[in-house]
């Protein structure tokens, strides 16, 4: 048994039985292309669009209010457990009380406007909190021990927007889509909890400003002394106390970061800590605990999943610690976020189409019928209708970040249209005309560093453009990225291959040659790194959907002109890994594959 997963009173366990009323009531829950040949129009799709061409599962999905029927559930395990409802000063971040996560002190939502809670309904009928942070308008970064091995879909809820405990008619609602947990936490054995890390994709996108990662590899947020920010509504006291509770309002604690030295010989000096701490998966914030709650300044249970920010990104997850929270010469445990960016990004990015976690890949025959291929292996097809012989080009991207796969297609008419899932029905809206000339169009997520998908396109002169979302299926002016690209007969990416957190490309050459572009963050990119010179001369398809094998890290799918479809899984480095068959000649019947 390691420390995350001890029983209530002793860590910060998700399975802390809630208190304060959190669940007491019921709840309901424009800019323009810059070239004059690709204006916006904004009509209806033309003719032969795929109408039936849905996602599987997705009708319940789209920014509803949260399920009643699970409402009416948590009601009944906050009253079995005898919940009292906060005060309207709490729900403010405001009033008196115990003013500290455990030594804390209260801030309103506009200081941490991404922070939010977590509620989940057990299978005996209680309930359990955990925080979280918004780091994507759909997207919830947590600890993996609060979503391992529970059914968020069916059980959870996510509150956004309130610095007070939610009471049923504070804050803003959202159920849970899917979830993701790194696939090596376990919560068994001292090596497993070194991966507590998880993503929550939402049923629909939240306002609330988002918090962006610690950068990937990155060491610099973890040197000891550099003071981080800790957020939480987690036990105001020693959990050993028997009127420990959760805060009612959201708090915040200033703690100093710890040497990996320190830390290791403090923990293993405590009987039930030692051996956990393992270096590089995880790290040691704030002093050493006093004995007291009246001196200790730390988080505790119900803080877990929350994030300790530093330089306005999220360098750890609340993970665990020391028996009761304030044990004398214990410490506070995160998640080192920037080892497990990578893997985390590749969730927070994904176009998932089946919403199995891992990426998957769009393809189009000749007579205009489109299949769906589900990774990791792409050998399950599943049909997504016929009507797309009108189309020359299809990609997954989410626009809208809503968490349901967009595509954006374009039309034999040369017209651009993104086909979007409304809350109610599946539309097509006609965003640009005049692409029939263009070479090259790409969704590799977002370019420019919002955190909201982009499209580059690269025009018939060979100038590489970028078209900055806003979130809306709508794109600002264009940003000149790069010149020169005429001689790509493809030009492919969705994600990270170089493992810095920002979104890169790889093109081919007629001569054979793969490039990849490492991309800057800010809609440029950096220069080529050759791949390959020559070895590519037989391709006639690439595709890039992210993470197909999921691994975490962002792939390559190649199709050579014997029909034969290839993985060249990525290393997260700028390389790939040696090429695995995925399907032979089967594969040269289709015309887009996306």
């Amino acid at each position: 048994m390691n420390p995350a997963q001890r029983e209530s009173g002793k860590l910060r366990i998700r399975r802390h039985k809630l208190s304060a009323a959190a669940l007491a009531t019921v709840l309901v829950g424009s800019g323009t292309f810059a070239a004059s040949s690709e204006a916006w129009a904004g009509t209806a799709a033309p003719t032969g669009t795929p109408v039936k061409a849905e996602l599987a599962g997705s009708a319940s999905k789209g920014g509803g209010t949260v399920d009643q029927s699970l409402v009416a559930r948590i009601r009944k395990a906050a009253q079995r457990q005898g919940l009292v409802g906060s005060s309207p000063e709490a729900q403010n971040g405001k009033g008196a009380g115990a003013a500290r996560i455990i030594g804390g002190t209260p801030v309103p939502i506009t200081s941490a406007p991404s922070m939010v809670q977590l509620w989940y309904l057990n299978w005996d009928g209680s309930a359990q909190f955990c925080g979280g942070t918004l780091v994507a308008p759909d997207k919830v970064l947590t600890a993996a021990h609060c979503v391992a091995g529970l059914s968020w879909k069916n059980n959870g809820i996510v509150v956004s927007g309130t610095a007070g405990l939610w009471t049923g008619e504070n804050g803003k609602l959202a159920g849970v889509w899917r979830q993701w947990s790194h696939p090596d936490y376990h919560g068994d054995t001292r090596d497993d909890i070194r991966n507590d890390i998880a993503v929550l994709t939402l049923d629909r996108g939240l306002t609330a400003k988002t918090t962006k990662l610690a950068v990937p590899g990155d060491n610099t947020p973890y040197k000891p002394g550099t003071v981080g920010t800790v957020y939480g509504w987690g036990l105001t006291k020693d959990a050993d106390d028997p009127e420990a509770d959760l805060s009612p309002r959201l708090l915040k604690a200033s703690l100093p970061i710890v040497a990996d030295s320190t830390c290791n010989t403090a923990l293993n000096a405590l009987p039930e800590t030692a051996g956990y701490f393992k270096a590089g998966g995880m790290f040691c914030a704030g002093k050493p605990g006093t004995g007291s709650d009246a001196t200790t300044v730390a988080s505790c249970h119900g803080d877990s999943g929350g994030p300790l920010v530093v330089g306005g990104r999220v360098v750890g997850i609340v993970s665990w610690g020391a028996p009761n929270c304030v044990e004398e010469g214990g410490y506070d445990v995160f998640t080192k976020v920037s080892t497990f960016a990578v893997a985390a990004l590749a969730r927070i990015t994904d176009t998932d189409w089946n919403s199995d976690g891992k990426a998957d890949l769009l393809a189009r025959d000749a007579k205009g019928n489109g299949y769906a291929y589900s990774g990791p292996t792409l050998r399950s097809r599943s049909s997504i209708g016929s009507g797309w012989k009108s189309y020359n080009k299809v990609l997954q991207t989410d626009l809208d970040r809503d968490g349901i796969v967009d595509l954006v297609m374009r039309g034999t008419n040369g017209s651009l249209y993104w086909r979007h899932y409304n809350g109610r029905s599946w539309v097509n809206t006609r965003v640009s005309t005049g692409w029939g000339s263009i070479r090259q169009i790409v969704a590799p997520g977002d370019l420019t560093g919002d955190d909201l998908p982009d499209l580059l396109s690269v025009d018939k002169a060979g100038t590489v453009w970028v078209y900055p979302g806003k979130g809306n299926g709508k794109f600002g002016a264009r940003i000149k990225a790069g010149s020169g690209f005429k001689s790509y007969t493809h030009l492919v990416g969705h994600g990270d291959f170089t493992g810095d957190g920002k979104v890169d490309l790889v093109g081919r050459t007629a001569a054979g040659g793969l490039y990849l572009w490492p991309g800057k963050g800010n809609g440029k990119f950096g220069a080529r790194k050759t791949l390959s010179a020559t070895g590519f001369k037989s391709a006639n398809a690439l595709a890039a959907t992210g993470d197909v094998n999921g691994d975490g890290k962002a792939d390559l799918l190649v199709r050579f002109t014997n029909g034969t479809l290839y993985l060249y899984p990525g290393k997260g480095n700028g390389s790939f890994g040696a090429r695995v068959k995925m399907g032979t000649g089967s594969w040269k019947a289709y015309t887009i594959l996306g």
